[in-house]
């Protein structure tokens, strides 16, 4: 949900040239940054249009989904003491292209959600010269505060999701 620090954020593009859109083009790092965003107020709209689709699906609103969306990702991997770690491989979103298409959630197991941070607690500035740091559990050095790894995470919860799986299998 980054808002571009660090280039972090959400590609989008508008072509619909009757609402004012035009032909997207990312072939320089300008052109992708001018149609990036992010935020809740941009990932959360994403979201709500899934349940949009696991509602219609289910002929009626389904209340709190976070109960099912827990069960379908233990059916898919397992527990924490019991992993299958085997589906664990098969879903690692670093394979890209090459993920399982029978996963519903992409375990992400790279990268990180740290932010930018002034002050002296729980903020490392390599550079005191710089406005801002980085959120570490250390001031001294980086000591990255909330890497993503195999399984549920604080960076990537329960990984990305093949909306097509999730709404196909939703009970």
């Amino acid at each position: 949900a980054s808002n571009a620090f660090w280039n972090h954020a959400v590609l989008f593009c508008m072509s619909d040239p009757a609402e004012g859109g035009s032909p997207c083009n990312y072939s320089t790092p300008l052109d992708a940054f001018d149609n990036s965003a992010g935020g809740t107020s941009f990932t959360a709209p994403q979201f709500a249009s899934i349940q949009a689709l696991i509602n219609q699906k289910a002929a009626g609103r389904q209340g709190n989904p976070d109960p099912i969306y827990y069960d379908l990702y233990r059916a898919e991997f397992g527990t924490s003491s019991s992993p299958h770690s085997a589906k664990l491989a098969d879903c690692n979103a670093t394979k890209g292209k090459d993920v399982s298409a029978a996963c519903i959630f992409h375990d992400v197991t790279v990268g990180n959600n740290d932010v930018p941070c002034a002050g002296p607690n729980s903020c490392y500035d390599p550079s005191p010269a710089t406005d801002y740091g980085v959120l570490s559990t250390s001031d001294s050095s980086l000591q990255v505060a909330y890497p993503a790894h195999i399984g549920w995470d604080f960076t990537s919860g329960l990984g990305s999701v093949n909306v097509t799986n999730l709404v196909t299998r939703w009970p």
